[in-house]
């Protein structure tokens, strides 16, 4: 039987190792250019979905000092609207309970298709499970019922920064949304951006008081 050189076969094998680390290739680097400007195009794209909010108003039936509603339509992903509690030290002494509405009144009539909610980003406290939203005529109108639901998977789980958009049967043509948060995580309301789609072109247009009879 042939004897096998142990310590010569392990050179080898280390040999050939070394050979091919040698010869792998670089990996390409990434160009911080091209992935910034594939995230600009990404936001612009999404930003070309939504009504514009930047002469809009927004007003809560619930509101924690400085958690505003005006940061429901800032733009800013990181910033939230939050509804009021009462704390003691690190204790939570009182707080407001569902339902929560936030209202957003609009500078003159708009027609959206629908909606979009964004969870707060750095916790779970408040993030919307169920919901309804109402829309009215003019600024001191009747609000009219559009529709209730609960978010998706994402939300009944509580994922910060998660989005759930809806749409509604065809367009609609309002003055003010409202808004409300029936269930929040904790027993809280919180939002980041709620935002509006722009109507669908070819779809139904019709007054939030008609909005039942589609």
């Amino acid at each position: 039987v042939k004897k096998v050189d142990v310590k010569k076969l392990e050179t080898d094998i280390e040999a050939k190792i070394e050979t091919k680390l040698e010869n792998k290739p670089e990996p390409k680097p990434v160009d911080k250019r091209t992935e910034e400007k594939k995230e600009d195009e990404a936001k612009t794209e999404e930003a070309d979905n939504f009504l514009s909010s930047s002469a809009w108003k927004a007003e809560a039936s619930s509101v924690r000092e400085g958690y505003a509603p005006y940061k429901v339509i800032d733009g800013k992903e990181n910033s939230y609207w939050h509804s009021n509690y009462v704390a003691e030290g690190s204790s939570i002494v009182s707080r407001d309970s569902a339902p929560y509405n936030i209202d957003i009144i609009f500078d003159k009539e708009e027609t959206f298709s629908g909606f979009m909610y964004q969870a707060r980003h750095d916790g779970k406290s408040g993030i919307c499970t169920s919901y309804e939203t109402y829309a009215a005529d003019s600024d001191d109108g009747e609000w009219y019922f559009l529709e209730s639901g609960t978010m998706n998977t994402a939300f009944s789980t509580l994922i910060p920064a998660s989005k759930s958009e809806k749409h509604y049967v065809g367009n609609i043509t309002a003055k003010k949304f409202r808004f409300v948060i029936t269930n929040g995580g904790n027993g809280y309301g919180t939002c980041a951006e709620l935002k509006l789609f722009k109507a669908k072109d070819g779809s139904d247009t019709v007054k939030a008081s008609e909005y039942e009879a589609l």
